[in-house]
């Protein structure tokens, strides 16, 4: 994996961009000179691989950020803080350029492979179903829905049978965040037919069915598109986003994340939600979705 640090921006070649070590961050700053126009076409994308079994490792879904890099004593500007910034900076801490290797290119993906802070326009009209759901896991402890995907379930989740009038299929497990009404959630999800029926499509589209459905976020106060992933080769498709709320369970919001595929009958997909301050949370279902398979 490419070390956290600065690479020619994918998306203006004026600037460098600070890559976390997972993606693309919202942290510029001005391109030094003698930048590499050979670095500024192949930094668009984050490498991507399907590793056999149905396991899709080139996906990272960590909110945290990566480990700070070696900080400049010569820095004289302090560097911005977003939401996936490599670290919370202050004037001492402003990470060093660097111009070693641009993070690698996979398949031929263009430079809209990786969106950060796009908003999300929730969508409260989504098409609704006949709903089937349910809450269980299997004997070897894997969350699995027919024709859609399976995946270990992680530590503390426990079956949570929930409805989403905009799936047509779920199985869903849930972790209980103590002393509140807040929970995490871990799905997976049919849709067959309807509106949304195109894979790379469905991820953004489902974000915005959940923040828009008036059950799941009543006090949603933004939404916001922090990471895709497109991997054209192997059909998969991820898309993670920012929920804000009023913060009266005692969180800011979820990060929600839905990985999809197209199958038979329609859109398979994994569907989650982590409190953004649950760092350990963000580790149990990461080491969940990293050994996801298709069943």
């Amino acid at each position: 994996m490419q070390e956290p640090g600065w690479y020619p921006d994918p998306y203006d070649p004026r600037l460098e961009r600070w890559w976390d070590g997972y993606a693309w961050t919202a942290q510029v700053q001005s391109a030094t000179k003698g930048s590499n126009p050979v670095l500024v076409t192949i930094a668009v994308i984050l490498a991507l691989a399907l590793v056999g079994g149905g396991i899709w490792w080139g996906l990272t879904w960590k909110n945290q950020p990566a480990a700070s890099p070696s900080p400049s004593a010569t820095s004289s500007e302090a560097t911005p803080s977003p939401s996936e910034s490599p670290s919370q900076s202050t004037k001492s801490e402003e990470p060093t350029p660097s111009k070693s290797a641009a993070p690698s290119p996979g398949g031929t993906a263009s430079a809209d492979t990786v969106k950060v802070n796009r908003p999300l326009t929730p969508n409260p009209s989504c098409q609704t179903f006949p709903t089937h759901s349910t809450g269980s896991i299997d004997a070897q402890g894997n969350l699995s829905l027919p024709d859609a995907f399976s995946l270990p379930a992680p530590s503390g989740y426990v079956a949570q049978d929930l409805k989403f009038k905009w799936l047509t299929a779920s199985n869903t497990i849930a972790k209980q965040y103590p002393g509140t009404s807040w929970v995490s959630l871990l799905m997976v999800a049919q849709i067959d037919g309807g509106t949304i029926n195109d894979a790379k499509a469905a991820p953004e589209q489902l974000l915005a069915c959940f923040a828009g459905d008036g059950i799941s976020y009543t006090n949603l106060t933004s939404a916001t598109i922090t990471a895709e992933r497109i991997d054209e080769a192997n059909g998969i498709f991820y898309a993670r986003a920012e929920f804000k709320d009023s913060g009266e369970h005692g969180f800011s919001g979820d990060s929600v994340g839905v990985l999809a595929r197209k199958t038979s009958n329609g859109i398979a997909a994994i569907i989650y939600t982590v409190a953004i301050e649950d760092s350990t949370g963000w580790e149990a279902i990461e080491d969940s979705l990293l050994q996801f398979t298709t069943s």
